[in-house]
C-alpha cells in the first residue's frame, strides 16, 4: 500500500465531514531552523528565488543557499553536504562516495544589511562551488552548524540532485468520483525507461506526488497499474486524488511608503514598520474565482533597490481572520513559505473574542508573501485547508513527481525522474 495523507476509504462520508486522513513518512530532516535569530531562509536556483532547490548533475546548475543572522554580531558559520534516502533518512554512503572535494566548509560571503532599521549579517553560499560538487544524485541536506562544532546546528535545507533517466508525463483532471469531481483534483502519470532496464518495477522504484511546496499531503510508494516494455502507467487509484484547494491570498510588503489593496495601514511603532492587513474573511462557501498566485511562494523584494538580500528590512504582518466563533478541537496556523510549509508555534493564531477574529503578529523580510489560512485539528499532522479556504477542481495547483530508483546491486536511492508541473497548463 502506498503511503498516503488519505486511503479516501468511505469517499462521500470522509470528504463530506471532514479532510482526508494521512499517514506520513518519518523523515528525520526536515527544512528546520534550530536559533531564533536565523530568519528568511532560501534554497533555490541561482538567480531564480521562486524556483525549487533542483540542481540537475553534471550540468553548470548552482543552488544558492541563504539565511540571516538577526543576532547583531558576527559568527563563525560552516556547512556540510549530507547524502540521504527517498525518505529523508541518512544513507550509508559515506561522503567520499557522494562528494568530490571537502565534506565540510566555511561560509566565507556574507553582506551586512544597509539602511535597515533591523541590523543584520546575511550569509550567503553557492553549491556546487570550488570546494565539494555531489557526484550521485538523489536527496540531500544541506546542513549549517557554528564555531566548527557540528553539534550547533542552526539550520538544515532539503535540495535534489537530479540524474533523469526516466521521461515523465503527468495530466491533471477532476476527480471521477462523482461525489468529488467539483471539490478535488486527479493525477494520471506515465513513466518512461530511458536504459535502466528495471527488472522489477515494484520494488526497483519508488514514486511520490506532492502539491505545491506541502510535506503533509504528499503521496509516497504508488504502484503502476500497468507496464508495458518500461513504460509504466498510473491512473484510477484513490490516492492519486487531492483535495483541490483555493487560490493563495497574499500581501505585498515591497514598500513601506505605499499601502496596496490587501493592506489598512503601515506605521512606524518603534524600530520597525508594521503593515496591518485588511480583515481577512472565510472562502468556504464563496464561488471558485481565479487568481494567478505563487502557489503560497514568498519573494523577498523592496522596490526600488537591486540588492534585496541586504537592503529589505524586517517588517511586522498583522494578519485578522474573521470568524464568529474560536476553534475548540484544533488550531489555526498563516500558512505557506512563510511558514516554511511547517505548523510552528510562531505561526499559531490567536483568537480575539472582542474582535471576533483569529490574530497573529508576524515578523517577516519585506517582499511579496502567499498564504492560506491552515487549520490542524488535534492528533493530526494534515492540515484542512478547506475548512476556511474552500475546495474547488478549478484551482490552479503546483504538482512534483519524484522517481527513485534502487537497483538490487545499489545502496542509494537515485533521483532518476522529477517533474514539476500545473494543472491547468
Amino acid at each position: 500500500m502506498p503511503i498516503r495523507l488519505a486511503a479516501l476509504a468511505s469517499l462521500c462520508l470522509a470528504l463530506l465531514a471532514a479532510p482526508l486522513a494521512a499517514q506520513v513518512l518519518d523523515t528525520p530532516y526536515h527544512d528546520q531552523v534550530w536559533d531564533d535569530n536565523i530568519q528568511t531562509v532560501l534554497a533555490h536556483r541561482e538567480g531564480w528565488e521562486l524556483s525549487r532547490p533542483i540542481l540537475r548533475l553534471g550540468t553548470d546548475d548552482a543552488l544558492r543557499f541563504s539565511f540571516d543572522d538577526l543576532s547583531g554580531r558576527p559568527n563563525d558559520y560552516q556547512y556540510t553536504i549530507l547524502h540521504c534516502n527517498a525518505d529523508w533518512t541518512p544513507s550509508d554512503l559515506l561522503p567520499l562516495e557522494y562528494l568530490e572535494g571537502f565534506e565540510t566548509s566555511n561560509i566565507w560571503e556574507f553582506d551586512y544589511s544597509a539602511s535597515t532599521l533591523q541590523k543584520f549579517i546575511n550569509y550567503h553560499v553557492v553549491f556546487p562551488n570550488s570546494d565539494c560538487r555531489p557526484l550521485l544524485s538523489g536527496n540531500y541536506i544541506f546542513k549549517v552548524f557554528r564555531n566548527y562544532d557540528p553539534e550547533q546546528v542552526v539550520l538544515t535545507r532539503r535540495f535534489y540532485v537530479l540524474e533523469t533517466r526516466m521521461d515523465i508525463a503527468a495530466t491533471v483532471k477532476p476527480a471521477a468520483h462523482p461525489s468529488l469531481r467539483y471539490t478535488h483534483q486527479q493525477i494520471e502519470l506515465s513513466l518512461h525507461d530511458q536504459g535502466l532496464n528495471i527488472r522489477d518495477p515494484y520494488r526497483e522504484l519508488l514514486v511520490g506526488i506532492g502539491q505545491n511546496q506541502r510535506e503533509d499531503n504528499m503521496v509516497w510508494g504508488i504502484q503502476p497499474d500497468f507496464t508495458n516494455q518500461g513504460t509504466y502507467t498510473y491512473r484510477d487509484r484513490d490516492y492519486l486524488i487531492f483535495p483541490g484547494g483555493n487560490e493563495f491570498r497574499h500581501f505585498d510588503a515591497k514598500n513601506i511608503r505605499f499601502k496596496e489593496i490587501q493592506t489598512d495601514s503601515i506605521y512606524l511603532l518603534g524600530q520597525r514598520y508594521h503593515f496591518q492587513l485588511a480583515t481577512d474573511l472565510e472562502r468556504r462557501f464563496n464561488t471558485y474565482t481565479f487568481q494567478d498566485d505563487l502557489n503560497g511562494r514568498r519573494l523577498v523584494k523592496i522596490e526600488g533597490r537591486n540588492d534585496s538580500q541586504a537592503m529589505a528590512d524586517y517588517v511586522t504582518i498583522h494578519f485578522r481572520l474573521r470568524r464568529d466563533a474560536e476553534f475548540h478541537d484544533g488550531e489555526l496556523f498563516v500558512f505557506g513559505q512563510i511558514s516554511d510549509w511547517a505548523f510552528p508555534e510562531s505561526h499559531r493564531m490567536s483568537y480575539n473574542p472582542h474582535e471576533r477574529a483569529y490574530v497573529l503578529a508576524l515578523k517577516v523580510k519585506q517582499g511579496y508573501y502567499t498564504y492560506q489560512y491552515a487549520y490542524l485539528r488535534h492528533g493530526t499532522n494534515v492540515a484542512d485547508l478547506a475548512e476556511l479556504e474552500g475546495d474547488f477542481y478549478q484551482t490552479e495547483n503546483e504538482y512534483v513527481v519524484w522517481v527513485y530508483h534502487r537497483a538490487p546491486s545499489q545502496r542509494h536511492d537515485a533521483l532518476v525522474a522529477m517533474e514539476v508541473f500545473s494543472s491547468i497548463r
